[in-house]
């Protein structure tokens, strides 16, 4: 197996970076592909600075205007420049637990028809209200085992799947939200089964998103859901999945009937 871990920057802060590349050294990554969407200059600097000395580090830069946007055109600009035989992909703001590309190698070995995600929180704290669990976790669980979402903040698969899926899909690239829940519906549907494991874990980096209260960001959100139904008749096709779901302590499978 060769490992392709891959992230993508718009724009964060030096420490946030830090951390995050911190918490993956030592790792057993084979590759990894670093996307600046549209990053300043300084930024680009300070990450090929971090990595001088690292020969398994390679960049792609898109160019545009500068601002916070959809996440789809640098997202399958990582895929495409991955060289490995899976992936290993995460929310450039998530601070990695030590044992997590380990625990993927092997999940992967054992699991090869699955895409692996793990646990993740926000360090904004559970008084917060990232996700609404209705009371029964707390609110800055983004997920875990006990409470399987199938998103970006942690995940691991075979790289020949995204690329059958074609990655991404780029109609979702004019608007906001929904090209996360789209791209995993159809890596089930193209028969990968999906693991939510606890003994992958990590901490997203809380930061705020105001782009999304403005007119703008609320007509992208509602342009993205029209595309949404439009394409899956609900703008939660991952709800409805048909399948057989089995559970262990810290772990949760779906698998196809």
């Amino acid at each position: 197996m060769k490992l392709s871990v891959g992230l993508t920057i718009y724009e964060r802060e030096t420490p946030v970076l830090e951390a995050v590349f911190g918490s993956l050294r030592g790792q057993p990554w084979d590759e990894m592909v670093i996307v600046f969407d549209r990053s300043p200059a300084g930024l680009r600097d300070h990450v090929r600075s971090y990595y001088a000395n690292d020969g398994r580090v390679k960049y792609v830069e898109l160019e545009g205007a500068p601002g916070w946007g959809s996440p789809v055109p640098g997202w399958n600009a990582c895929f495409a420049a991955m060289t490995g035989t899976h992936l290993y992909a995460f929310s450039s703001e998530v601070v990695h637990a030590p044992q997590n590309v380990e625990v993927a190698r092997r999940m992967m070995e054992a699991e090869p028809h699955a895409a692996i995600f793990g646990k993740c929180l926000c360090s904004c704290g559970p008084e917060r209200r990232e996700v609404n669990w209705g009371g029964q976790a707390p609110g800055n669980l983004l997920v875990d085992a006990a409470h399987p979402r199938p998103l970006g903040f942690i995940w691991a698969a075979p790289l020949d799947m995204v690329r059958h899926v074609k990655g991404m899909d780029p109609g979702f690239a004019a608007g906001f939200w929904f090209d996360d829940d789209d791209f995993m519906f159809r890596l089930w549907q193209a028969g990968l089964d999906f693991t939510f494991t606890d003994d992958i874990s990590g901490t997203h980096l809380h930061h705020e998103r105001p782009g999304l209260e403005t007119p703008e960001g609320k007509a992208g959100i509602e342009r993205n859901a029209a595309y949404m139904l439009k394409k899956h008749g609900t703008l939660h096709p991952l709800q409805g999945l048909q399948k057989v779901a089995s559970y262990a302590p810290g772990r949760t499978t779906w698998r196809h009937l």
